[in-house]
């Protein structure tokens, strides 16, 4: 469920992953993968992220709906953990995201 940190000015989301030697793929979107609202790497790959560390999140006007993964963050968790996403917003768009470990 998302949670809205008016503190901190972010949204959050708890989840758990399992590592399972492979990467997890990390991205904004809505439920449709719509073009403007699918969200990653500002450099069009994909990314490896580490826990802790604030990331830009870039959303592309041109996406491509066909492979709508391509610029995605990797994560690959060490442990059997809970998790949290932390987004950060910039005139209504995702900015910045962040995995940290519960």
């Amino acid at each position: 469920m998302l949670h809205l940190n008016e503190e901190a000015g972010v949204l959050e989301v708890q989840f758990t992953l399992r590592p399972d030697g492979q990467a997890y793929h990390l991205k904004l979107a809505d439920k449709s993968w719509s073009v403007g609202k699918n969200c990653g790497s500002p450099q069009n790959n994909t990314s490896a992220i580490e826990i802790d560390t604030w990331y830009p999140v870039y959303c592309d006007p041109q996406s491509d709906p066909i492979t709508p993964l391509n610029g995605s963050y990797r994560f690959h968790p060490k442990d059997n953990a809970v998790y949290k996403l932390k987004v950060r917003f910039y005139k209504g768009l995702p900015s910045e995201m962040l995995v940290s470990k519960q």
